[in-house]
């Protein structure tokens, strides 16, 4: 049996580079030269290397590095009907482009295949799975000119993604991972002015209450794991118009959301947005992020346990836990040097230690 997690545990919020050989797997389970379940058997030996490195970075809570995934979001989109490949710009801050709803979503298999089993199976550390939220599959994905032969509004295509996800949530905690997160990339981005004027979201309070519902129709009637949502991205920012960013009202959304653990990005150079962690929900774990997982430079223990300690300024130690500000690579395509996303995950444990021993 696990010992009790400590104080500031360590998480990491999902992906990892994926090694060549892998992507040429993913490549071939695409084009229909390997099925299913022969690719993940072939991946078993890549999710458990995953596994390992994070255990031995430290982790209290590690993932199987979504190595069996093209991308954070087509998981789902891989595994139902009724989307067309990469047809919409995904934001004014990012050169991507991501799916549209084209008929009625139909499951066709398990969202995430046996790979939490696995994860569960093998790993020594607690355990971490993953899953996109229905407002990015459904509210996000939906375009009248596209969608609306299928869904008459985004909430109704929303709500039919929310019924597969809670679904997959109650297996995924039933498969015996510790922790099911759900992935709201753009989350964060809705207190950003510029952001919703050019997303076309005319109503702060109406969009967040999508948010919720998204959330809290995920993890209904879930029982026997801890629930946790990642944040992407609002407090690391630099904009120099941040600091009147309403926060205030995002948190307050979060603290309406039936989740135990929410992820915020704080590794950026904006010391002003750990002022906004006095609005963090109380009785929320925070999840802080303190590595950025954009950048290769790897940081020291000692400037991340600086972070931490600006952020306990504003919210108690009791609520802090550790983790990355994203994935490491939540799309296929980011190749990045696994040693240092190593580096960077045991200087994060590192930094938790001494927390631990000057605050425990």
């Amino acid at each position: 049996m696990l010992a009790e997690a400590p104080i500031f545990p360590t998480y990491v919020v999902g992906s990892l580079p994926r090694d060549e050989w892998v992507l040429d797997v993913l490549r071939a389970r695409d084009a229909g030269i390997l099925n299913h379940a022969d690719a993940d058997r072939i991946l078993d030996g890549a999710a458990l290397s995953a596994i390992r490195m994070q255990e031995q970075a430290g982790l209290d809570y590690v993932s199987d590095g979504e190595v069996r995934r093209n991308t954070y979001l087509h998981v789902f989109i891989d595994a139902v009907d009724g989307y067309e490949p990469d047809v919409i710009p995904s934001g004014p801050f990012s050169t991507s482009s991501i799916p549209a709803i084209v008929s009625p979503i139909v499951q066709r298999r398990p969202i995430c295949g046996n790979a939490p089993e696995y994860l569960a199976a093998n790993a020594v550390s607690r355990t971490v799975a993953a899953l996109p939220s229905p407002y990015t599959l459904g509210v996000t994905m939906w375009t009248a000119e596209r969608s609306s032969a299928a869904y008459g509004s985004p909430v109704e295509a929303m709500r039919a993604c929310a019924r597969i996800i809670n679904a997959e949530v109650k297996r995924l905690a039933a498969s015996g991972v510790d922790v099911v997160q759900l992935d709201e990339p753009w989350l964060g981005d809705v207190v950003n002015p510029e952001y919703r004027r050019a997303q076309g979201i005319p109503d702060l309070d109406r969009e967040l209450a999508l948010y919720v519902e998204a959330v809290n129709s995920s993890f209904e009637g879930v029982e026997g794991v801890s629930t946790a949502v990642h944040v992407c991205g609002h407090s690391s920012t630099t904009s120099p118009g941040s600091r009147s960013w309403p926060y205030d009202i995002l948190f307050e959304a979060l603290g309406r959301m039936n989740a135990d653990r929410f992820t915020v990005a704080m590794s950026g150079l904006n010391t002003d947005g750990f002022q906004a962690l006095r609005h963090y929900p109380k009785g929320k774990v925070l999840g802080l992020g303190v590595l950025n997982t954009a950048e290769p430079v790897v940081d020291t223990p000692d400037e991340i346990v600086g972070r931490v300690e600006r952020a306990m300024e504003h919210a108690p130690l009791e609520q802090i836990a550790l983790n990355p500000d994203c994935g490491f690579a939540p799309y296929r395509r980011n190749r990045r040097s696994i040693d240092d996303v190593y580096l960077k995950l045991k200087a994060m444990c590192g930094a938790a230690e001494t927390l631990r021993a000057r605050y425990g």
